[in-house]
């Protein structure tokens, strides 16, 4: 836990940075302008949508955890999910097997048991992006995302081939076993039935619709978030612009898609003609409201709520 604590630290340093970076690149003065004569009564629209995109996705961690054998009341289960927010920021999420360390503590489940719910709930969302993407293109061609779609679709299958054939789920465990701080619970016999559970195609088809609603609900945070800010985007275009942008940065498999993920929303809104520094403040916002916001609310509840009043019994 320390070590990953520190990470963090590093992490959101470096992301500081970076921001500084792209702040004056655009005209730190302009974008500074644009960034704080927004009304703040947007905010009233957009964080409560963001809130419902949580609760959903903590749905789909219920479903997933139900059919583990890990049963805890929907309240301990939401918090459980917006714990594991406060480390968003992580390469790929990874951050997020705080859930399994609080699961283990509160509940006394093994850690190879709750494991896999990291590297499914991190699929699902892959995978959930990645059909958004392809619905808009049925509206909006971008050449940009279909060469995307087309590289993540190969992704995926590759990883849920792995998944569900023996043999490479070997080869991949025991490249996953080199991870330090993994070692210890990935050879146990209750992380490879957890993991073939939870990839089996009648979960699969359960939380690939649940995780679609999810990701769509926060489109409407990028549409209003645009329209604050004076660019005119559809809601077709709002997400296929910021859902290329974040599969990019996902892809890049660093935190939270640093540096890439912006770069390319800010490349993309240029093509449009927009100015460079409401593109940026624009862009910023964008992160605020969603990973920052997440990160922020999820380390609240992971110092408070899950150390203080997560209840002890099991439901």
């Amino acid at each position: 836990m320390y070590l990953l604590e520190n990470k963090t630290i590093f992490i959101i340093i470096a992301i500081a940075c970076i921001y500084i970076g792209f702040a004056f690149y655009s005209d730190v003065s302009k974008t500074s302008e644009h960034f704080f004569n927004v009304d703040p009564t947007f905010l009233l629209i957009i964080l409560p949508i963001e809130i419902c995109a949580f609760f959903t996705r903590s749905i789909r961690q219920k479903i997933l955890l139900d059919n583990i054998g890990v049963r805890i009341s929907l309240l301990s289960n939401f918090k459980l999910f917006v714990a594991g927010l406060s480390m968003t920021i992580t390469p790929g999420g990874s951050g997020n097997i705080i859930k399994s360390h609080f699961l283990k503590k509160f509940y006394d489940y093994p850690h190879s048991q709750t494991l896999p719910l990291v590297f499914v709930e991190r699929f699902h969302d892959f995978l959930a992006v990645t059909t958004i993407i392809s619905i808009t293109l049925l509206f909006s061609y971008l050449w940009q995302s279909f060469v995307l779609v087309i590289l993540s679709l190969l992704f995926l299958i590759i990883i849920f081939s792995i998944f569900k054939k023996p043999i490479l789920l070997e080869k991949f465990l025991s490249k996953v076993k080199k991870i330090k701080f993994l070692s210890k619970y990935i050879p146990s016999l209750k992380f490879s039935e957890s993991l073939v559970i939870l990839t089996s195609w009648k979960i699969t088809l359960k939380a690939w619709p649940i995780s679609i609603v999810s990701w769509s609900l926060e489109i409407f945070s990028f549409y209003y978030i645009f329209k604050a800010f004076d660019i005119n985007l559809n809601f077709i275009e709002s997400a296929q612009i910021v859902y290329t942008s974040i599969l990019v940065g996902a892809l890049s498999f660093l935190p939270a898609g640093l540096g890439f993920t912006e770069g390319t929303l800010i490349a993309l809104l240029l093509e449009r003609g927009y100015e460079l520094s409401v593109i940026t403040a624009a862009v910023f916002m964008i992160r605020i409201v969603t990973v920052w916001f997440a990160t922020g609310i999820g380390f609240i509840f992971a110092q408070k709520f899950l150390k203080i009043n997560f209840p002890q019994e099991k439901y």
